[in-house]
């Protein structure tokens, strides 16, 4: 609710309204019937109701469009604010598919409940509440009994909202999977053929595909099951509160010019029970969202003066693999650092634990992110031109404009290639220029993944000179960058673990 304020304000307001302007119809539609019955004029109470829809039904409709409108775009600035605290590693993300479900499943359960769910509720609670008491004050203990009758409604979603949660997890989770190995499989697809691994990718996704849908049907299942339990006990109560109401018509003293109105708040009563019960089903699905939503926050241990990073104990999984196990390491300052390692060794995810990007299953990390430069193995798929991105690496801060500039010279990234998308690059030159962009900022730890990849001679060359002048601390990885500089400590990534 705090991250929806002015919004969840006024769809309450907007359902308060419905509410009164269903109890004043009501009552006008049961003072109708009451005059028809006895006889006497229904002229001005017609024109009461035909005032109230002339006015109402316009202003709903209105209300209704305005609202929409401010709801869509408090879900967007939601979803903005849930992808900047990703982005800044405040909710832990470690795999695309499980972005993609967190941006959208959490993200609309969350919303939908502030938004929708809980104001309906709300709504309801109060035609609930309402219609009660009048009843009772026409007929009191008809209208304890009907009352009683409409609350009988809340025993199967009682029962059914202690298994939504875990229908909600169960289903998130194999969504997360499924979205997950698919893009894994797609971005990687190159490496799946050429160690011909295409149909184990296939008979695994077969397997993951075949979870995910019967997690759906489990959850199909079980919302149907409540659903027609729910129905029939609500049409159950309701029929049968018209045998007593009847009944209290012939045994109970109760005037039979009374039954219009009391027909009309009973159906009122019974009405109003499931939106409430649909609240507190999707009240489990969204603490279950915010669970995933939530903000961590990363206190890393104090580190000695002599040290800008380490890695304590670290164990990473991905699922039921060991990535990492028992990793230890300590970087000082100034101190340059080369790890090595076969390809999927685990070199490139220990950079991405360091840097918070993963979040290590067991052990500590410490570094200062405000003061650590890197430059990862990353495409250029952004849609801006190179131009516009240095100026927005410059406005962001940290980074010195001249250096930058300069740096870039000596890649030999001119004006002519940064005014074209990125998207247009070879990978060379977005290389190129992420290592301007990480040798220009303000830092005492440098982290660099395989910087020599797709350098010409010249790149080559401006790496080698920037490598052996740079005054802070380095830690590489790379198969190629043993010869550009001097390394105080050369580590090897085998099996996981650091030797």
């Amino acid at each position: 609710m705090r991250r929806f304020p002015r919004s969840a304000l006024c769809s309450t307001a907007y359902h308060v309204f419905l509410f009164l302007f269903t109890l004043a119809g009501g009552q006008l539609v049961s003072e109708l019937l009451d005059n028809a019955l006895a006889g006497t004029a229904v002229t001005g109470t017609a024109v009461h109701l035909a005032i109230l829809l002339a006015v109402c039904v316009p202003l709903t409709y209105c209300f209704r469009r305005a609202l929409g409108s401010l709801l869509r775009r408090d879900r967007q600035r939601w979803r903005e604010y849930l992808y900047e605290r990703i982005l800044q590693r405040e909710i832990a993300v470690d795999s695309t598919g499980e972005l993609d479900v967190r941006l959208s499943n959490d993200a609309d359960a969350a919303s939908d409940f502030c938004l929708e769910s809980l104001p309906t509720a709300i709504q309801n609670a109060g035609i609930l509440l309402g219609s009660g008491i009048l009843l009772c004050l026409t007929h009191l203990p008809l209208g304890l009994l009907l009352s009683a009758m409409a609350l009988l409604q809340l025993i199967p979603s009682v029962v059914y909202t202690k298994w939504v949660k875990e229908i909600f997890e169960a289903t998130s989770d194999a969504e997360t999977h499924y979205d997950g190995f698919l893009i894994q499989g797609a971005d990687g697809i190159a490496a799946l053929k050429s160690f011909r691994q295409e149909n184990w990718f296939l008979q695994k996704l077969d397997e993951i595909t075949v979870g995910m849908v019967r997690a759906g049907i489990q959850g199909e299942q079980a919302s149907t099951v409540e659903e027609i339990v729910s129905q029939f006990i609500g049409d159950l109560l309701r029929y049968g509160s018209y045998v007593v109401i009847g009944l209290f018509v012939l045994y109970g003293n109760l005037a039979l010019q009374d039954t219009p109105v009391l027909l009309v708040l009973s159906g009122y009563l019974f009405g109003a029970v499931p939106p409430i019960l649909e609240g507190l089903e999707k009240h489990a699905e969204y603490k279950a969202a915010l669970e995933h939503l939530a903000v961590v926050s990363r206190s890393q241990p104090d580190a000695p003066i002599d040290q800008v990073a380490a890695l304590s104990h670290v164990q990473y999984r991905y699922g039921d693999k060991t990535i990492l196990q028992d990793v230890s390491l300590t970087i000082h300052p100034g101190e340059k650092v080369l790890l090595r390692g076969e390809n999927g060794s685990g070199k490139s995810t220990l950079l991405k634990v360091l840097l918070s990007i993963l979040e290590p299953y067991q052990g500590s990390v410490f570094m200062d992110p405000s003061r650590t430069a890197y430059a990862l193995q990353e495409e250029p798929d952004l849609p801006e031109t190179g131009l516009e991105l240095q100026e927005d690496l410059l406005a962001a801060g940290g980074i010195h404009a001249e250096t930058f500039s300069s740096l870039l010279a000596a890649f030999q990234l001119t004006q002519d290639t940064l005014v074209q998308p990125l998207s247009n690059w070879s990978m060379g030159q977005w290389k190129k220029f992420c290592l301007a962009a990480a040798f220009a900022k303000d830092a005492n730890l440098l982290i660099l993944d395989e910087p020599a990849n797709h350098l010409d001679q010249a790149g080559m060359d401006a790496l080698q000179n920037l490598l052996q002048t740079y005054p802070g601390a380095v830690l590489c990885v790379s198969h190629t960058a043993q010869s550009l500089t001097r390394w105080d400590k050369i580590c090897t990534v085998e099996g996981g673990m650091l030797r």
